[in-house]
């Protein structure tokens, strides 16, 4: 019993070398295509891939608890240095 497919369409723009380069090189461009969007729908899910991926960019370009820990460090330091200085005058006017 022969396999009943659906035929789809899709664009690539001239300018983007890295996909059609990347195409060329696929055996079979249908099977490589499908084999890809099975692998995205097992990592990220069936939903629209253009706002999954636009959100997963997102998370990664914003590490704040790393920005708060390198903010408290350098507050501490000030503090540090400026106590110091306190002392220092407090010194000097003895």
């Amino acid at each position: 019993m022969a396999c009943s497919m659906k035929r789809l369409r899709f664009n690539v723009p001239i300018e983007d070398d890295e996909v059609l380069t990347w195409l060329s090189q696929q055996s079979s461009v249908s099977v490589s295509l499908r084999m890809l969007v099975h692998d995205a729908i097992r990592e990220h899910g069936d939903g629209d891939y253009v706002t999954k991926s636009v959100k997963r960019d997102n998370k990664a370009k914003t590490p704040k608890r790393e920005s708060v820990e390198k903010k408290v460090e350098v507050k501490s330091q000030q503090n540090s240095a400026t106590d110091a200085i306190s002392r220092m005058q407090g010194l000097l006017d003895n």
